[in-house]
C-alpha cells in the first residue's frame, strides 16, 4: 500500500510544480508504470505457479512410493500369516492349555480369561417386530 501513496504524492507534485500542461506526459508515465506493474505481477504469478507445480510433483512422487510400499505390504500379509500358522503349529510351547474354571463359589473376575462375555454387542440391536411386519430386515444385519 505504501507504493500507492508514494505514486499519488509523486503525481500530485508533478502536476502542480513540474509541468504547466501535465496531462500528456502524465498519461505516458502512468501507462508505462501500468505496463511494468502488470509485467511484475505476471512474473510473480509464474514463479508461484512453478513453485506449486514443483510441490504437486513432489507430493505425487511421495504418494506413489507410499502406494507401492502399501501394496507390497498388503501382498506380503497372506504369506506372513501362513508362516505364522505353520510356525505356531510346530512349536509345542505355542499351544496353551485352556484356563480352569474355579469350582468354589467365588465369582469370576472381569479380567479373567474365563469371564462370561456379554450376549451381544451394545450397538447391534435384535430384530424388532415392527421391521419384520414390514418385510424388511431389522437392524441386526449391522
Amino acid at each position: 500500500m505504501r507504493f500507492v501513496y508514494i505514486d499519488a504524492v509523486v503525481f500530485a507534485l508533478w502536476m502542480i510544480f513540474v509541468e504547466s500542461d501535465p496531462w500528456p506526459k502524465l498519461t505516458l508515465a502512468v501507462s508505462l508504470e501500468a505496463i511494468f506493474l502488470s509485467t511484475f505481477v505476471m512474473i510473480g504469478q509464474n514463479r508461484q505457479a512453478a513453485f506449486q507445480q514443483a510441490k504437486a510433483d513432489h507430493d505425487f512422487v511421495e504418494q506413489e512410493l507410499e502406494l507401492k510400499s502399501n501394496t507390497e505390504l498388503t501382498r506380503a500379509i497372506p504369506g506372513l500369516r501362513r508362516r505364522s500358522i505353520v510356525a505356531s503349529s510346530r512349536a509345542p510351547s505355542a499351544r496353551r492349555a485352556t484356563p480352569e474354571r474355579p469350582t468354589s463359589g467365588k465369582s469370576l473376575n472381569a479380567s479373567s480369561p474365563a469371564a462370561p462375555r456379554p450376549a451381544s454387542h451394545p450397538r447391534i440391536r435384535p430384530r424388532t417386530a415392527k421391521c419384520e411386519r414390514r418385510g424388511r430386515p431389522g437392524p441386526s444385519w449391522r
